[in-house]
């Protein structure tokens, strides 16, 4: 079982991002000093982060899923539901419908089948399903897609002669993300901030703004996590639960002691393309430094680095502050 692994740090008063570096050490009048490999940082982290994941929370907690109904041979444009795991964030659409089949030694009809795809990023993709075929390697009906083929039914039929293998109908139903909205991932409750200046007003938040418009599928605005697992979800807030643009940190603390008194996570969920007065400038103030390692492309698997952090001034009235120590780290995929 992989562990999940975070460059953590507290924040750091007028920083305005954070960079994350790989490197080595020196030795300088008797002291360790980090010394950055290449001219940029492997990751640079906002304080003030927009909603950036494609999709919403659903009622378990999980991430929401949108149902498209569709032919056979159709182009939909869709986008794979972002989920994070063990092994780092996976990308997905579920594929489901019902099958017949025909052989020299049996037959049956509306079968029901279910298939995950996994794509490589989570940008949206022009995908349709062409078809069924049996694997015998696999011992496995097949869904084929333009991204691959993926098992949907456990069968070994062995010397038998497949004269029709048929999705029923060719109606073939898509789970995928609802592109109105956005989310953020797990996001430690402690370290939200208040750094979002209010639009005409000179008062600030943590996040927002909220609005009551509700997407497609729905979804929750805010959901509680015991831990970093949608498996521990305890509880999902919808608009009218709170029904305030903008949430400071403060106000978000007594949601949590009010409905979710164990949490330690949060995710905020919103739909900006369905309020035209805000945009799609929809934020979340995180001070803290939190740069997730689990699954990152930055590392080949086994690689001993040393890493450092970097808080970024605005560049006027504050400068960047010096690396911070370097500490050991070996990637691990498994």
């Amino acid at each position: 079982m992989a562990t999940f692994y975070y460059v953590k740090g507290e924040p750091v008063t007028n920083a305005q991002a954070y960079e994350l570096w790989k490197g080595t050490t020196k030795t300088e009048n008797g002291k360790e000093v980090f010394v950055p490999s290449g001219d940029a940082p492997l990751e640079t982290q906002q304080i003030l982060q927009q909603l950036q994941i494609v999709g919403s929370i659903g009622d378990n907690g999980n991430p929401a899923e949108e149902e498209l109904v569709t032919n056979e041979n159709v182009v939909k444009n869709i986008a794979p539901i972002t989920k994070l795991t063990e092994n780092g964030y996976v990308y997905y659409v579920r594929v489901t419908g019902f099958l017949n089949v025909k052989t020299s030694m049996s037959s049956f009809s509306g079968v029901p089948f279910q298939g995950t795809v996994y794509f490589n990023t989570p940008s949206a993709v022009d995908f349709k399903v062409t078809g069924l075929e049996y694997s015998a390697k696999d011992k496995a009906i097949q869904v084929k897609t333009n991204y691959g083929n993926a098992n949907v039914y456990n069968v070994d039929f062995g010397d038998a002669i497949i004269s029709q293998l048929l999705i029923d109908n060719g109606t073939i139903r898509f789970y995928s993300a609802n592109t109105a909205s956005r989310r953020t991932d797990f996001i430690p409750i402690t370290e939200l901030t208040d750094h979002l200046r209010i639009p005409g007003e000179n008062n600030y938040a943590c996040v927002g703004p909220f609005g009551n418009g509700v997407n497609a599928i729905g979804g929750y605005k805010i959901a509680f996590y015991t831990g970093m697992s949608h498996s521990t979800f305890i509880k999902g807030l919808r608009w009218e639960d709170f029904q305030e643009a903008y949430l400071n940190a403060e106000y978000i603390q007594g949601l949590v002691e009010e409905y979710a008194p164990n949490a330690k996570y949060v995710i905020f969920s919103s739909s900006p393309t369905n309020h035209s007065t805000y945009g799609d400038n929809d934020f979340v103030s995180l001070g803290g430094i939190h740069f997730l390692l689990t699954g990152s492309d930055k590392f080949t698997d086994g690689e001993a680095v040393k890493l450092a952090v970097k808080a970024k001034g605005d560049g006027t009235f504050f400068s960047d502050s010096p690396f911070s120590n370097a500490e050991p780290y070996t990637h691990t995929t498994t």
